[in-house]
């Protein structure tokens, strides 16, 4: 059986992981998935391409000159005729609008993702607003976190349609790194990391006010903020603003996840909005010692004081108070990082992810209803 996953990348972070880590985990359980990405004349961002074919995933480029191409939905339903695609699942605006016109009146499974909304512009409050529209017209919908399936009932989905498939992780793939990015810090500083869009979403700009109060009592602390976004040039002149320069680093993308991860020492997400976020579950699967707020589905992932420590979002203070906590009991952070790691592994797997995806592409549609039949009997798709 094969699938197709389409993706329009900014990058690859939280949800570009994801796919990728859905391909693979589909692959070893009989199901080649193919990442389907648009090539965006204007914007071309194609890191999920490299990382994908990394890791052994076949990836299917469609050129796209933006808005309602007809040129790339033909391209789509002319790729899913040729190979015998069985199942179409979209993960995003862009990608939810293509594949469903690329799938009218064939006989494909059709199931979209919500990974989050961010509202975080009025362009986007504006697709936002054209997603809740369409994904009403959706045989299956899936939202990766109990808030975000409660969103998805809200705006009048039928609730039988409704999924609830948690991220999921491939554990094979967590290997040790190396700190390598320990050489842009000072020698001996205690390095508090975050893994994100630098975007208003991710909050890091009370991560920011919060890290002026962690230097007051720590001024070993360093600030390392990994990855790419809109707000990057704000964040930094908050930094040159109150003197953080040599306090703070500002990383970029990084395709060396492992020694990203290595060179950290307290893992912090300080979102404001989330669903259930990659790059927590992948701090936790790396055993660091794990902050973040009670938004979304990340208390499912950090049981307050056993797997991590949580704070309430846009709160300075008590993120500051957090870290400070952790960087002051080392046995703590041991214990922490200890059962977040065998948390996550028992309860996140890619596998079991891809699993609950496989019953769904089975039964996405009448059309394509016990095409996919499917011999497992547990892991039973959570239907809200």
């Amino acid at each position: 059986m094969n699938a197709l996953q389409l993706i329009s990348s900014e990058g690859y972070f939280g949800a570009e992981n994801m796919v990728v880590q859905l391909c693979r985990a589909l692959r070893d359980l009989g199901c080649h998935s193919y990442a389907g990405v648009f090539q965006n004349l204007h914007r071309p961002n194609l890191d999920i391409v490299e990382q994908a074919r990394r890791q052994g995933v076949s990836v299917q480029l469609f050129k796209c000159r933006g808005r309602i191409d007809i040129k790339t939905i033909l391209a789509i339903r002319r790729f899913i005729l040729q190979n015998d695609i069985h199942a179409v699942h979209t993960h995003g605006y862009k990608s939810n609008v293509y594949g469903y016109l690329a799938t009218r009146g064939l006989a494909t499974s059709l199931v979209a993702t919500c990974h989050l909304w961010t509202r975080q512009s009025q362009r986007v409050r504006l697709y936002d607003f054209l997603d809740r529209r369409l994904l009403r017209l959706f045989p299956k919908v899936v939202g990766v976190s109990q808030a975000i399936t409660k969103d998805l009932r809200s705006i009048g989905i039928d609730p039988l349609r409704i999924s609830l498939v948690s991220n999921g992780i491939d554990f094979e793939q967590i290997q040790a790194g190396e700190p390598v990015l320990r050489r842009e810090v000072p020698q001996g500083a205690v390095v508090v990391g975050t893994v994100c869009r630098l975007t208003e979403q991710k909050g890091l700009i009370y991560l920011l006010h919060a890290f002026r109060a962690i230097l007051a009592r720590h001024p070993q602390a360093h600030l390392l903020i990994v990855g790419e976004g809109r707000d990057r040039a704000v964040l930094q002149q908050f930094v040159a603003t109150h003197g953080l320069e040599n306090d703070v680093t500002f990383a970029g993308l990084r395709r060396d996840m492992p020694n990203v991860y290595a060179s950290i020492d307290i893992f912090v997400l300080p979102s404001i909005d989330e669903g259930l976020p990659i790059a927590l579950l992948e701090a936790l699967s790396f055993g660091k010692p794990s902050i973040g707020t009670r938004v979304g589905d990340v208390p499912k992932l950090i049981l307050d004081g056993t797997t991590g420590l949580l704070v309430e979002s846009r709160d300075a203070a008590a993120l500051a108070a957090a870290v400070v906590r952790l960087m002051e009991n080392a046995e703590l952070c041991k214990q922490l990082g200890e059962a977040g790691r065998t948390y996550v592994r028992e309860n996140y797997s890619a596998e079991s992810m891809a699993r609950r995806y496989l019953r769904l592409y089975a039964n996405s549609n009448d059309k394509g209803e016990g095409k996919l039949a499917l011999n497992e009997e547990h892991e039973q798709t959570t239907n809200c």
